[in-house]
């Protein structure tokens, strides 16, 4: 059985990280490389969106690891991350962006 601080943790990590996610994806980087053809009424909204999500999704799944291994171990050295430290430092991260 899994211990509920271990459940607890994933849980309010996985929180902390789509929040994050959204905070930077509601930036610079959603839908605008599709603005001109948006407003030229090119391509819809939906469509752009859709575009962004499947490409984005897509991009997550299949570098999500390479980039997850960076940050985890080249850009810090000599450091040991547990769960609970990588999950407040999502949270940190999330509040001092608003």
């Amino acid at each position: 059985m899994v211990d509920p601080l271990t459940i607890g943790t994933a849980l309010v990590a996985a929180l902390a990280s789509l929040f994050m996610a959204w905070a930077i994806g509601a930036g610079s980087s959603g839908s605008t490389p599709f603005a001109p053809a948006v407003g030229a009424n090119a391509i819809s909204v939906m469509r752009a969106g859709l575009v962004v999500g499947v490409l984005g999704f897509a991009g997550a799944v299949l570098q999500g690891q390479s980039v997850t291994e960076a940050v985890g171990s080249e850009l810090v050295g000599g450091v040991s991350h547990t769960s609970l430290s990588a999950t407040v430092a999502l949270l940190a991260a999330r509040y001092r962006s608003t």
